[in-house]
C-alpha cells in the first residue's frame, strides 16, 4: 500500500454494503474491494460508528451486532474531532445552514487532511460540491 494514502467515507456509502438493492452498489463495492486490497485506508470521524449502528438497529436489528463487527474488522481509522476539524465543519455549516454538523464533520475531516471525501449523500454533495475534496459515489471510478 502506498504510504499515507487515505480517503474519507461516510455512513451513507458504507451502509450500501449491507443492502444489495441499493443504488450505486457497483461503485460502493468497488471501493470496498479496493480498501480490502490495501489501495488506501479509510478515515472516519468519531461519530461514524454510532451513526452506522443506529441504522443497523433501525433496519437490521437481528443482524446489527454482526454488521457492526464486520465494520470494526475493516480497520477504519477513527479520528477525534479536534478544534481544527470542528472549525472547518462549523464554517461549512455557517455557509450552508441546511447541512448537519454530522455531515459537515466528514467533509471537514477530508478538507483538513487533504484527502478525498466520498459520499452517497446526493443532497449534501449538491450543496457543497464547490468546496472541494468531495466525490459523489456514483462518479467514483
Amino acid at each position: 500500500m502506498e504510504e499515507n494514502k487515505f480517503i474519507v467515507v461516510d455512513a451513507s456509502l458504507v451502509l450500501k454494503w449491507f443492502s444489495p438493492e441499493e443504488e450505486d452498489l457497483e461503485q460502493a463495492l468497488k471501493l470496498y474491494y479496493r480498501h480490502g486490497e490495501g489501495q488506501f485506508r479509510i478515515l472516519v470521524p468519531e461519530h461514524f460508528f454510532v451513526e452506522v449502528s443506529n441504522v443497523f438497529a433501525q433496519k437490521f436489528l437481528d443482524s446489527a451486532e454482526s454488521h457492526f463487527s464486520k465494520i470494526k474488522m475493516l480497520g477504519f481509522v477513527g479520528c477525534f474531532i479536534d478544534i481544527s476539524i470542528a472549525s472547518v465543519a462549523f464554517g461549512l455549516k455557517r455557509k450552508y445552514p441546511k447541512i448537519s454538523f454530522y455531515d459537515a464533520a466528514y467533509h471537514a475531516l477530508a478538507l483538513t487532511k487533504g484527502v478525498p471525501f466520498i459520499t452517497a449523500d446526493k443532497s449534501y454533495y449538491e450543496m457543497v460540491k464547490n468546496e472541494g475534496n468531495i466525490v459523489l459515489l456514483k462518479d467514483y471510478r
